[in-house]
């Protein structure tokens, strides 16, 4: 069995390198421009030795907590800065996860088959896949999440005291990765622990039996009450600010954009086009969903089916921001779920392979799943890029023929993934490119417009690194010769970036965050002529970019 495990990891590994250097994208997304900026900053703390700013930053993190941008900091710690490296912590925690669900697996049960049918879903599923390429939260609390749930069955197979104490500080980690994650980790264990205080209160006299469970739970939630506490009151009273960050209903996203029908099968449809490359396999997690039901007496069944719909149903409350990713953390559970199931029904079926109906059935349907299976394996590469250009309703991989799929689950209506960037092809980044190259970045610029494809916190960082680089080119031995722009004539730059209606960018997200910005860009354009120092038309992008000195 140990040669197995080395051959999943080896698979872990070399499936996350193949596919990093395949899906990386060329755009910096809202999110990720601002969790990798952060990581910078934390970076460069580390860089100049200072260790108290170091700190100060990650205190500076309420909202977002630091765990994810130390972990950027210290993977780019022995080199420059570089985005690539900021997302390649993502691959890292997709092989953690990958690793660890298959050791979850194999704690349900002996026999090897569900772990590897769980490993089988977590590393072709197009979403998991997506995700750990970009500086995003998900993947890591993924494989926090999973960390937990190893250290939480190990502990209830050997009663080892330890392990729930290993599984509380996994929770505490997970707390500092992102609230919500732990949160849900946390409701679940509430609703086991009321359930093994029932048990308790039935058998009126077994106080030993009530004195091991509040020790286990004693050792299990401390770690996350006494590290939340600090982190919430200490130096300051944030308990407000933190219930705000809970609730999360300050950014309506999806406010009306479907009827109630579209809100509550936002999830399970997702679930069947994103999660999973073919149709049959999403078939395949909802039996394994629902058989679980008649095995909830298995205090591991009932943990990994309670963290899923638990998820899942507040999730799918959330109507005023529902996002595919919403639920990714706790998905893994529900993998491990159907490889539980079908290693059951796989056994109960092999036990009647006397019977020559049963026989022709199975082939018939392995056949049939096997060549559908076979023709959606092959549309997987294009697909994984169009899927990610779904996710984030933005043309991630510079589609030509984007539009806005929000709410639309049918994948022959999304844009078509390109397996390479076109040649001569506009992107956002050469927008980037050309604001840095006509404004002095060690003055202050301030940009009208932007969007998801050029998000704000990355061009901020895109800036930070220009002036490092100005500023080690100034050096003797520098390494870089840059040209670092100095007219003395002008204080302040303000760039406007007015995108044509029949642009690509034009999309519901650019819309509802510049509903400000449109009219404001016209008035600037009126009545700065005379400030006018360089206007670009990018015509493939739809996209007229002005610099403007003052």
């Amino acid at each position: 069995m140990k040669s197995l495990f080395r051959v999943i990891s080896l698979t872990a590994v070399l499936f996350g390198l193949l596919n990093f250097f395949y899906l990386v994208p060329p755009v910096v997304n809202w999110d990720e421009g601002t969790h990798a900026i952060w990581g910078f900053r934390e970076w460069l703390a580390l860089k100049d030795g200072n260790l108290v700013g170091f700190w100060e930053f990650a205190r500076q993190q309420f909202a977002y907590p630091p765990l994810g941008s130390w972990l950027i900091a210290l993977v780019n710690f022995p080199s420059e800065f570089s985005i690539t490296l900021a997302r390649f912590v993502s691959t890292l925690g997709f092989m953690a996860a990958g690793i660890l669900i298959f050791s979850i697996g194999r704690q349900l049960n002996k026999n090897k088959f569900a772990g590897l049918s769980a490993f089988f879903f977590f590393i072709s599923s197009p979403i998991i896949l997506f995700y750990s390429v970009v500086v995003f939260k998900e993947i890591w609390g993924v494989a926090l999440s999973l960390l937990f749930v190893f250290f939480y069955f190990r502990a209830i197979s050997q009663k080892n005291l330890l392990s729930y104490f290993l599984a509380g500080c996994s929770l505490a980690l997970l707390f500092w990765e992102k609230y919500n994650y732990a949160g849900l980790v946390f409701l679940t264990l509430v609703l086991e622990s009321i359930v093994e205080w029932v048990i308790v209160f039935a058998n009126k006299k077994n106080f030993f039996l009530a004195g091991k469970i509040f020790l286990r739970q004693l050792l299990l939630f401390s770690p996350l009450v006494i590290f939340a506490f600090w982190w919430i009151l200490t130096p300051d009273n944030k308990l407000e600010w933190f219930l705000q960050i809970m609730r999360s209903d300050w950014n309506p996203v999806t406010v009306g954009l479907g009827g109630k029908l579209d809100y509550l099968l936002f999830y399970p449809n997702s679930l069947r086009v994103s999660y999973v490359f073919s149709e049959i396999l999403f078939w395949l997690l909802l039996t394994g969903y629902l058989l679980s039901i008649r095995d909830l007496a298995d205090k591991k069944i009932r943990l990994l089916f309670l963290l899923f719909t638990i998820n899942l149903l507040l999730g799918t409350r959330h109507a005023v921001n529902l996002q595919d990713r919403y639920i990714l953390t706790t998905v893994p559970g529900l993998f491990l779920l159907a490889g539980f199931e079908l290693e059951k029904t796989w056994l109960f079926l092999r036990s009647k392979r006397k019977s020559k109906f049963v026989k022709y059935v199975i082939c018939v349907l392995f056949v049939i799943s096997g060549i559908w299976m076979g023709y959606d394996l092959i549309k997987l590469p294009w697909f994984l890029k169009s899927n990610a250009t779904h996710l984030l309703s933005s043309a991630m991989y510079e589609e030509a023929d984007y539009h806005d799929t929000i709410f639309n689950f049918n994948k022959q209506d999304w844009p078509k993934g390109e397996l390479f960037l076109r040649k001569n092809a506009q992107t956002s980044e050469q927008v980037i490119d050309y604001i840095l190259d006509n404004v002095d970045v060690n003055k202050q610029t301030e940009i009208v417009g932007y969007m998801s494809e050029i998000a704000p916190d990355w061009v901020e960082l895109r800036m930070a690194l220009r002036r490092r680089k100005c500023a080690m080119s100034a050096r003797p031995a520098g390494g870089y010769n840059l040209q670092c722009t100095n007219n003395k004539n002008i204080n302040n730059y303000l760039v406007t970036l007015e995108v044509k209606t029949t642009s690509r960018l034009y999309t519901y997200d650019y819309k509802r965050a510049n509903s400000w910005a449109i009219p404001k860009i016209k008035e600037i354009t009126e009545n700065n002529k005379g400030n006018l120092l360089v206007e670009k038309d990018f015509q493939e992008l739809g996209l007229i970019v002005r610099v403007y000195g003052f």
